[in-house]
């Protein structure tokens, strides 16, 4: 299985607002700290988006010959809770530890078997 970075536009993840002036590359993270008309995790609008996300392209090869078997794109991701209170600046509200656990949880949600 070869696994490679995909670029997608950010409206072909579900979890992410068509709007963000991004393109999705990879696993990572996107943070757009213009006020959304969308309703945040606290019910209330106007809130900045904060996502992770992963664009890649699994690849299925034969060992024995080097032929592609099997191909597949994901464009996929995860909004991220931002309070009032961290919306001056979300990415700072979580951990290097929580980042990771975040990516990791999305790709493997994703991944195909």
């Amino acid at each position: 299985m070869l696994v490679t970075r995909s670029r997608q536009e950010p409206a072909l993840a579900a979890g992410l607002p068509a709007r963000i002036p991004a393109i999705l590359e990879g696993p990572g993270f996107v943070l757009d700290q213009r006020p959304t008309e969308q309703i945040g995790f606290d019910g209330e609008p106007g809130l900045p988006v904060l996502a992770s996300f992963a664009s890649i392209r699994v690849a299925l090869v034969d060992l024995a010959d080097l032929r592609l078997k099997r191909e597949q794109s994901l464009a996929v991701a995860a909004r991220l809770p931002v309070t009032r209170e961290s919306a001056r600046n979300p990415w700072a509200s979580l951990s290097a530890e929580q980042r990771l656990q975040a990516l990791q949880a999305l790709i493997e949600a994703e991944l195909p078997r």
